[in-house]
């Protein structure tokens, strides 16, 4: 069976009135690195607590906090085949667009390591593993606590585009609105 690699690239956390969205962009390669797809990971909050994210969209709030907790580690995670279509593993982002997901977070002492898993079809569950390397402290609150330091969060799996496969495409990673992302910003509180 052929492998693919996954590269983490970034994990952040949004907050506003200490409700926290999670966010963890991921990259797929195919295993004759030919091709590069983008996912990303974005945590649903109940309607009441979204609302707060929705007022910074129309410029009526700011966010109380934006900080990274992970970035890219120049090395993959090799796991199992997920098809052949890396770009087909998730819907394309948009407003409420993405298969419903869960991500299991782990931290060590220099990395996070992150656990993704969503139903690709009706048939098909697909886990994917990376690392981000640590770059700040993330926040536990409102998470479901496995183990001292392993929390799982409920969201939504996006696919944000696909390119062909180089060392500056990963490293550049997906920066907002792009013709890559369809002029969709990832990284809007919206999603």
């Amino acid at each position: 069976m052929a492998s693919i690699n996954v590269f983490g690239w970034l994990g952040y956390e949004m907050e506003i009135d200490r409700h926290i969205k999670t966010r963890v962009f991921f990259a797929v390669v195919d295993s004759k690195r030919t091709r590069l797809a983008w996912y990303m990971f974005a945590q649903s909050l109940i309607p009441a607590w979204q609302v707060g994210f929705d007022r910074v969209l129309i410029g009526e709030r700011k966010l109380d906090r934006n900080e990274v907790f992970g970035d890219a580690i120049s090395h993959p995670t090799v796991n199992e085949d997920a098809g052949s279509d890396i770009g087909g593993l998730a819907p394309r982002l948009g407003p409420g667009h993405g298969n419903v997901a869960f991500l299991v977070m782990t931290d060590h002492v220099k990395t996070t390591t992150c656990l993704v898993r969503w139903l690709v079809d009706s048939r098909k569950h697909l886990t994917l593993k990376f690392d981000l390397r640590k770059a700040g402290k993330r926040t536990t609150s409102g998470v479901i606590f496995f183990a001292p330091s392993t929390w799982m969060k409920r969201g939504l799996v996006s696919l944000l585009g696909v390119e062909p496969f180089s060392v500056r495409a990963l490293k550049r990673g997906v920066r907002g609105a792009s013709a890559l992302t369809g002029g969709v910003d990832p990284h809007s509180p919206g999603y």
